[in-house]
């Protein structure tokens, strides 16, 4: 659908100065939003379904003049998912009047340091996102807990963990409580309330992350460790069991983000298969890398195994 905007046009120079011409312009652009089936509702309340593309774009939903109030987008772009989410806790942060910024990937700023973590869960048509926030803490515990290579560091530009972080309270003054409530009231437009059932469920799930094999891993035995950084990818390393060069066991590990099942899509492939480059890339030829770890391809995979 072709779409217009008209207003006044800001510019900022590079003295820190702010232009603004008297002249107001429009601006005209193709949607890149479409839908292919229109949905239909019998009665008031009803769920109804609308088919279509790239409805991560839609900021709001409006029925005639009523707005849509709560509304889920089914997506398996999990970058624009994952993007939309970040700039959402953005103009959170920029409502308080914090100078925040996301970097493309997985951080939230304020002041070009990090203050926000974020990951996601992804499943077909389906992604889950959820971060944490740093409100305040001892910074001599957190540089003691987090250990990352000199590479991730190198790779952002600091020297140590504690030049890259802050916290909400060097910049607020406001209490944990009340900036709690401000996320809810920014960011939230409802809420949904758990029966029995679902709490039994998710405690069950939670079973399954108390074990000591998920708790302390489960790492095989390796003789062969390969490891490295890949831009826009993460940090990477392989620990493989040869015996007579076929490979044995097998585990990735790093910081990357996870689409897929790691076991099914990659690791179960490559156990018994032989170490040489030919024999890895016959083995991965069935296999799109990039569909179960974001960004990574299947020669970037390889290159990390040999080179």
């Amino acid at each position: 659908a072709n779409t217009s905007v008209s207003g006044k046009v800001v510019l900022s120079l590079a003295n820190g100065e702010k232009v603004e011409p008297s002249e107001t312009i429009t601006l005209s652009y193709d949607s890149f939003i479409v839908v292919n089936e229109m949905p239909s509702a019998e009665h008031i309340g009803a769920t109804v379904t609308l088919k279509g593309e790239n409805f991560m774009m839609i900021e709001n939903i409006y029925i005639g003049e009523v707005k849509v109030s709560q509304y889920i987008t089914r997506s398996d772009n999990v970058q624009l998912t994952f993007s939309a989410y970040t700039h959402a806790v953005v103009s959170m942060l920029k409502e308080l009047g914090l100078d925040a910024s996301d970097n493309g990937r997985n951080d939230v700023l304020i002041g070009g340091l990090k203050v926000s973590g974020n990951a996601f869960y992804h499943l077909p048509g389906r992604s889950i996102v959820h971060g944490t926030m740093l409100y305040d803490t001892n910074m001599e515990h957190m540089v003691n807990a987090i250990t990352p290579s000199q590479a991730k560091l190198e790779s952002k530009g600091v020297e140590s963990v504690r030049s890259r972080i802050t916290t909400l309270s060097q910049h607020l003054n406001m209490s944990i409580d009340d900036f709690k409530a401000h996320v809810v009231r920014s960011m939230c437009d409802g809420e949904i309330l758990l029966n029995e059932a679902d709490v039994q469920q998710i405690e069950d799930i939670m079973q399954s992350y108390l074990t000591p094999e998920f708790i302390y891993g489960n790492n095989p035995r390796c003789n062969l460790v390969k490891k490295g950084r890949i831009e826009g990818v993460g940090e990477l390393q392989v620990n493989m069991e040869l015996n007579h060069n076929v490979i044995q066991h097998i585990n990735l590990a790093g910081d990357f983000f996870l689409l897929g099942n790691l076991d099914d899509g990659i690791l179960n492939r490559l156990t018994g298969v032989n170490f040489e480059r030919t024999d890895v890339q016959q083995a991965l030829a069935q296999v799109n890398v990039g569909d179960i770890i974001v960004n990574l391809n299947n020669q970037q995979l390889i290159n990390l195994l040999f080179d």
